[in-house]
C-alpha cells in the first residue's frame, strides 16, 4: 500500500522538473551522498553547485531528508514515488482540466497520446475497478 503524501506545511510547493531528477536518483538509490548524486547526474550538464541547490530546496520543502555521516550528508526521500505521482497528477489534473479525469484522459485520447498497449491496459484497470 502506498503511504500518503502531502507537501507539509508549503502546500503550494511542488517538485520542479529539475528536483524530480534529483528525486529519480534518491528513490533509486536511498541514502545517496551528495557526491553519488552529482555522479548519477553528470549528464545533465549540471554544475555540483546547481545539484546542492536542488538537494537544499528539496530539503527545505521537506521532500528529502539527510543523516550527517562524518562530515558529509546522505540523502533520503521522504515519501514513496508513488505517493508523489499521485499528489502532482491529481494537482496537474485540478489545474489544467478543472480537476476532470473524463476530460484529462479525452485529451489524450483525442491527441493520439496513448498507444494501443497503454488503452488495453487502461481497459482492463477500469474493468477491475468496476467490479
Amino acid at each position: 500500500m502506498i503511504k500518503s503524501y502531502t507537501r507539509g506545511e508549503n502546500m503550494h510547493e511542488k517538485v520542479s522538473r529539475s528536483e524530480w531528477k534529483i528525486m529519480e536518483v534518491l528513490w533509486k538509490q536511498p541514502g545517496a551522498l551528495a557526491t553519488e548524486i552529482v555522479q548519477a547526474l553528470r549528464e545533465s550538464d549540471w554544475q555540483e553547485k546547481t545539484i546542492k541547490t536542488l538537494i537544499n530546496r528539496l530539503v527545505k520543502k521537506g521532500i528529502v531528508r539527510f543523516e550527517k555521516e562524518g562530515k558529509a550528508y546522505r540523502y533520503f526521500p521522504v515519501p514513496e514515488r508513488e505517493a508523489v505521482r499521485a499528489e502532482e497528477s491529481k494537482d496537474f489534473i485540478e489545474r489544467i482540466f478543472g480537476g476532470s479525469v473524463k476530460a484529462f484522459m479525452t485529451n489524450m485520447i483525442k491527441n493520439d497520446a496513448l498507444s494501443d498497449e497503454e488503452i488495453k491496459e487502461l481497459k482492463r484497470l477500469l474493468e477491475k475497478k468496476g467490479e
